[in-house]
């Protein structure tokens, strides 16, 4: 019998592993705390933050997220999430290495150096943050849930390796492609929509 908490029974199973619930506090935390140290260091040390801003600029120039007219499209940003995500998920596959820190660093590192750019600028930490929290909410939650993921299926893959228990690496990826399909990517998809047309106009509406 399934003696979980009801509210619970209707979440995807992954939630009551208590390994990837680790994970996903850990992630929380670091994501958090690197946000914060990057934010003060920016502000410190302001051309790191320029060049950490241009930096980030190519990498949306790149990704082609962004029209012709500067306006965004939701289904391309959608897209283009999606597949990052599922890619930090899969780079779990990997034991050992723990490679998704790499994307929690560029994530978490970007958003606090932009943040610092945009106030050194001489932009309003609450315009900074009203142009991101609107989507930020579900596409940052998003991120943490797709980033433990692949922190939690390294663990496992690491710990089939050591203990040659059969049925790890099976049960645990099959866990995190129920994660990314049933939560991850809702996310992202309620995100995107929010980017592409609710926080540019939040922002025109606070720029007049």
């Amino acid at each position: 019998m399934d003696r979980s908490p009801v509210a619970l029974r209707f979440l995807p199973a992954i939630y009551r592993d208590q390994v990837y619930l680790y994970w996903l506090r850990i992630t929380a935390i670091a994501f958090v705390a690197l946000i914060v140290g990057s934010y003060i260091v920016g502000r410190l040390v302001p051309d790191l933050a320029t060049d950490v801003y241009g930096w980030m600029t190519e990498m949306v120039k790149n990704a082609e997220i962004q029209n012709d007219d500067g306006s965004f499209s939701a289904l391309t940003i959608f897209l283009h999430n999606f597949l990052a995500m599922m890619y930090t998920v899969l780079y779990g596959l990997i034991p050992f290495l723990y490679l998704p820190a790499l994307l929690l660093g560029v994530n978490a590192l970007g958003l606090g150096f932009v943040g610092a750019y945009c106030v050194n600028g001489g932009m309003s930490i609450f315009v900074y943050l009203t142009g991101i929290l609107p989507h930020g909410i579900f596409e940052l939650s998003a991120v943490v849930l797709a980033l433990s993921a692949g922190f939690y299926l390294c663990a496992r893959v690491t710990h089939r390796i050591r203990s040659k228990e059969k049925g790890v690496i099976r049960n645990a990826f099959a866990l995190c492609a129920q994660l990314l399909f049933l939560h991850v990517g809702p996310l992202l998809l309620i995100a995107a929509f929010i980017e592409a047309h609710v926080t540019p106009a939040i922002l025109r509406a606070l720029m007049k």
